[in-house]
């Protein structure tokens, strides 16, 4: 298969178009005397793909022939700085390390101002080496200012595929080198500017990242209607969908070229990964669209994720031509008063599957618009063995009224909301009597979980300390008088 047809025309924001060294001939008697202009390539951009997948490690094509491959030439230029005699001259052009010319050699030609009327011959390197050398004829410099030039046919490169990484300017460096008896002055293709000073890049043919939510960041919604924790809040609405914003993929055909039969076409579909905490919840993709969607919805449909531990996967994903976003809305599948929405405390990171596919970033993390305390009970609860008592503190400055869910193992779960516990107060209480008010039927193993929430401060678990609305620890009371701590548990 051959890898060259991947590539386009330089001249589009970001591609190599190369120019602007200086490299000089120095001059000693009676030798022409040679002042550096300018050294300047294709500029052609490759797909990623095609370079990195392609045998013998990479082998592309650079330069104008055959029309396909429509780069400018190689040209290094010179202009002459002083009259002196003709004299001879070698030329040559030095590949970036690990790459070599492929067949056939490259050929040269001179304009004959400076260099020639002799055709040039290459005397050294060529195939199989990372350079090649032309010997010329350089003619008398009959005016200050007179103009030659040396043109690089198009020629092949064997190891190319450092080029699948290479898509920051510079990177990937062609230098030339003049000589005529006197020490050789190299010089980089490159510019002062610094844009254009790559002899070749690699752009992939899909790049992907993430965009903001237009309807600003979801929050896990503890308080009442938001139905403490299984529901949404983003914008001021409560829904049991909330949205994580969009994967955006670009598939960028312009690496094409029209000419080529066989040209290189971005991949249509996709496996799309997204990390996170799916606890209670599922994600839905809605399908791509040039304009971001402004909501999930309040029932999304698209294509509903596999979530095996922390990862959730779309598969096949169709990635249309251009640029498309797709929103990504998370769906509560949480019980009102039993179960909470898994928090996100940073954000989503997203991966694509498809073949060079390049880029990143994440989807937005969300979380509780208050805190969130959890204790597990590991014992049997019932009010004929050793008190269990909760003790609450109220960090805030002014009074709070903690709802607490009660879910037993297997029965009834319940709620209720305590009474409010003044400014920088602490309560104790008889969990036996926080679950009785609930309305909680434990099975009759007893085993129940309390799940504190109170508006405020976004808290986890008193994971912020005094910064948490309300601090929870509980203990047991012994009938000698010592009390021993319990509970404990992760976040939700």
């Amino acid at each position: 298969m051959k890898y060259a047809r991947w590539v386009r025309r330089a001249g589009l924001p970001g591609v190599a178009a190369l120019a602007a060294a200086a490299v000089a001939l120095g001059s000693s008697g009676a030798q022409a005397s040679l002042v550096p202009t300018t050294l300047s390539s294709s500029g052609i951009t490759f797909a990623t793909q095609a370079v990195a997948g392609s045998s013998g490690g990479g082998s592309v094509t650079i330069g104008i022939a055959p029309a396909n491959f429509q780069g400018a030439a190689i040209v290094y230029t010179n202009v002459c700085g002083a009259v002196a005699a003709a004299t001879t001259a070698n030329v040559t052009f030095t590949l970036p390390a690990g790459v070599t010319f492929g067949a056939p050699s490259p050929t040269a030609a001179g304009d004959g101002a400076v260099f020639g009327p002799a055709a040039p011959s290459a005397t050294t390197g060529g195939t199989g080496s990372n350079f090649v050398t032309f010997t010329f004829s350089a003619a008398t410099c009959a005016a200050i200012g007179n103009v030659g030039t040396v043109t690089l046919s198009a020629f092949s490169l064997v190891g190319a595929s450092q080029l699948a990484s290479t898509t920051i300017a510079g990177q990937f460096q062609m230098t030339a080198t003049t000589s005529a008896g006197t020490a050789a002055l190299t010089a980089a293709i490159g510019d002062t500017a610094g844009a254009k000073n790559s002899l070749a890049q690699s752009a992939s043919a899909l790049t992907f990242g993430a965009l903001a939510p237009t309807t600003g960041t979801p929050a896990i919604d503890i308080t009442s209607p938001g139905g403490f924790g299984s529901k949404f809040i983003q914008a001021g609405v409560d829904s049991t969908v909330g949205d994580a914003g969009a994967l955006t993929t670009t598939a960028n055909a312009t690496l094409a070229t029209a000419a080529d039969s066989a040209a290189f076409a971005p991949p249509t579909t996709t496996n799309v990964l997204i990390t996170g905490n799916f606890s209670n919840s599922t994600l839905v993709l809605l399908a791509g669209a040039s304009v971001q969607a402004l909501t999930c919805g309040s029932a999304p449909s698209g294509t509903t994720g596999t979530v095996v531990g922390n990862i959730a996967t779309f598969s096949n994903v169709t990635i249309g031509a251009g640029t498309k976003n797709y929103e990504v809305c998370v769906v509560s599948v949480a019980t009102a008063g039993k179960n909470l929405i898994g928090a996100q405390t940073a954000g989503l990171p997203i991966a694509l599957t498809a073949a060079g596919a390049t880029g990143g970033g994440a989807l937005i993390g969300y979380t509780y618009n208050g805190s969130v305390q959890q204790i597990l009970y590991s014992g049997n609860f019932n009010t004929t063995g050793y008190p269990l008592v909760e003790r609450l503190t109220n960090n805030t400055s002014s009074a709070v009224s903690p709802t607490v869910l009660v879910v037993p193992d297997s029965g009834t779960a319940g709620n209720t909301t305590l009474a409010a516990i003044p400014a920088g107060a602490n309560e104790v209480l008889l969990a036996s009597a926080i679950v009785t008010a609930s309305g909680a039927v434990p099975d009759t193993t007893g085993r129940v979980t309390l799940i504190y929430l109170t508006p405020g401060s976004v808290c986890v678990n008193n994971g912020g300390g005094p910064a948490c609305s309300v601090s929870v620890s509980q203990f047991v009371l012994n009938p000698s008088g010592v009390i021993s701590t319990w509970g404990s548990g992760a976040a939700p």
